[in-house]
């Protein structure tokens, strides 16, 4: 396959089906067992790297427990160098065929240009060499378009998500700010320093959490009661 907007071309299965419907942000080929996402990312112009972008997508894999590292090597590849970052996890039981092993290739045409093919199978993923090998990067010709439409008609909203929308997301609203700063919501006395300190009250309260423990409600409620939005 030949992506000439984007300028590659690379080997995969011949039964695997092409969509580039959403083509100025992915390409996606799959078949009955696997699926094949192709991005490419340019970081001129920006406080990006291409190192960056690959340290930060890939940092949280190997401090899991329910991920296990099957490949972490580097490659050079028709001029390119290749960071291979493979893992895997127990399959879902309520997902009917679920892929559940992982091979990221990160292709880096310069400091700034990277193009990222991300497999997902059913299977183990013992054939990326001859998919990684045929990666090589052509010149660029024409513009990536879309081809896939979304209806873009608004759902009726309940009257205070409706109020939070027109308060935070209106072309008319004002700029707000939100905040990081654990322990809140657990223990908001810190925050609350800190905004006194600062003479103002950040409206929204990030928190991270992950899927595999229970939703903290009695801190999202805390936050709800102190006026923030979590």
């Amino acid at each position: 396959m030949t992506n000439l907007p984007d300028g590659y071309s690379i080997d995969v299965p011949s039964d695997m089906v092409i969509d580039v419907s959403m083509s100025p942000v992915r390409t996606v080929l799959a078949n009955n067992q696997s699926q094949i996402e192709i991005y490419h990312d340019n970081f001129n112009g920006t406080v990006h790297s291409g190192n960056s972008y690959s340290i930060y997508s890939n940092m949280t894999i190997p401090k899991t427990n329910w991920h296990t590292v099957t490949l972490n090597k580097r490659y050079s590849v028709n001029g390119l160098k290749v960071k291979a970052y493979g893992w895997t996890r127990k399959k879902l039981t309520h997902v009917t065929d679920d892929m559940n092993y992982y091979l990221n290739l990160e292709f880096f045409k310069s400091w700034n240009e990277v193009y990222t093919v991300i497999i997902k199978s059913e299977n183990p993923i013992t054939d990326y060499a001859r998919i990684m090998n045929s990666f090589k990067t052509v010149a660029k010709q024409g513009n990536p378009q879309y081809t896939r439409t979304f209806d873009k008609r608004l759902k009726p909203m309940q009257p205070e998500l409706e109020a939070f929308y027109n308060s935070y997301f209106d072309s008319t609203s004002e700029l707000k700010w939100g905040v990081f700063h654990p322990p809140s919501p657990g223990d908001m006395d810190d925050l609350n320093k800190l905004e006194a300190n600062l003479g103002y009250e950040f409206d929204i309260l990030v928190r991270y959490h992950t899927f595999d423990t229970p939703v903290p409600m009695e801190e999202l409620q805390a936050a709800y009661d102190e006026q923030k939005i979590p």
